[in-house]
């Protein structure tokens, strides 16, 4: 399985089903944490259902490039959430069912953009028997085409440039691995004869139906998914991020005044906080998009250098930056480069803004 990541939204109630379910993916090695202000690029993120539609299309909003994942309630209020997130867990799924939609949906994601990250085409495929009375795919042919979804039939031996969905009488395991290795680019549903062989189908993913399945619930998926193919591979077409358009953080550590100077200064993009003391400051400093310190005297230059080089150490902290009122010194340059630390010496308030804003980016 490799190492996998899921991040969640709402639901702070420790009774909640989202933390439920958050408990269980850790204890199976999958990490859970808040998603808040961090903007990943893989992984996937759960959305509690019980705080309303709206914040699972604001999620969707925010972070277009992770497949969304409502936690419902029930099996039964989740599956009616299909038209507006790419899956559902709830606490009334098995565990191994919960814990196996949430890596299938990262490893899909995985496979859809890095394999085929800008296909050449889109195509909806049916692998199977369609005409005849007893076609095995006779019931999938009408429920397509009464939908008005174009399709045709699967004779490529292979399409390592083509996206899509491809709908596949289900066989045995080993053809349906060599159908979706050579169909990378595709979402791949097996149409199981039996709710048995449906199990067996879906330890190769991506997704299965039975005969029982029901034409809205098919037709429902398929159009979420087209929509999730296309938001994977284009995030920026569908992004709107309430971090871009509010104010940058900034925590400045140093003396009050020079710090009450710039935030009067740089207020118009940049929300300044000072803090005169090094006390507390390293757990402070992670609630900012970018910490900026000023040595200052001698009796604080100390303290200030060295919760710096703590700060290094911990990688959850956001970017830092060194200020200096006049030219830094040479072993200062020196250090700031060896560590990833910015230097800022410019009484060019443009070029200062400039400086701290691309800290954020």
């Amino acid at each position: 399985m490799g190492y996998m990541q899921a991040y969640r939204v709402g639901g702070n109630s420790a009774e909640s089903a989202i933390r439920k379910i958050s408990l269980l993916l850790t204890g199976e090695g999958i990490d859970c944490d808040e998603l808040g202000d961090q903007r990943p690029d893989i992984g996937c993120v759960l959305i509690d259902f019980t705080a309303g539609e709206a914040l699972v299309r604001k999620t969707e909003q925010t972070v277009p490039q992770l497949p969304q994942i409502v936690v419902a309630s029930t099996q039964l209020l989740g599956n009616k959430q299909l038209a507006i997130a790419d899956e559902f867990v709830s606490p009334d799924l098995p565990a191994p069912e919960i814990i196996r939609r949430v890596q299938c949906m990262e490893n899909l994601a995985v496979r859809l953009t890095e394999e085929v990250p800008e296909p050449k085409h889109t195509k909806i495929l049916v692998d199977g028997e369609t005409e005849g009375e007893d076609a095995p795919l006779k019931n999938l042919a009408k429920i397509l085409n009464d939908a008005e979804i174009e399709w045709e039939p699967l004779k490529e031996e292979n399409d390592p440039d083509g996206t899509g969905i491809i709908y596949t009488y289900y066989r045995r395991e080993g053809y349906a691995r060599l159908l979706q290795r050579d169909y990378p680019g595709y979402v791949h549903i097996q149409m199981a004869p039996t709710p048995e062989l449906r199990i067996e189908a879906l330890t190769v993913g991506d997704f299965s139906y039975i005969p029982s399945t029901s034409p809205e619930e098919m037709t429902t998926r398929h159009t979420r998914l087209l929509h999730m193919m296309n938001r994977l591979r284009n995030p920026e077409s569908f992004k709107v991020d309430p971090l871009i358009h509010r104010s940058m953080s900034l925590l400045f550590i140093g003396d009050r005044n020079v710090g009450t100077n710039l935030r009067n200064q740089l207020a118009e993009d940049i929300d300044i906080k000072t803090l005169a003391t090094v006390a507390g400051a390293l757990v402070e400093s992670k609630k900012y998009d970018a910490v900026m310190v000023h040595l200052g005297g001698k009796e604080d230059a100390k303290e200030r250098f060295t919760l710096l080089q703590v700060m290094l150490k911990d990688k959850t902290t956001p970017p830092k930056a060194l200020y200096f009122q006049k030219e830094a010194p040479e072993r200062m340059k020196a250090f700031c480069a060896q560590t990833g630390v910015t230097v800022i010496e410019s009484q060019d308030l443009d070029g200062m803004r400039e400086i701290l804003l691309g800290l954020r980016e």
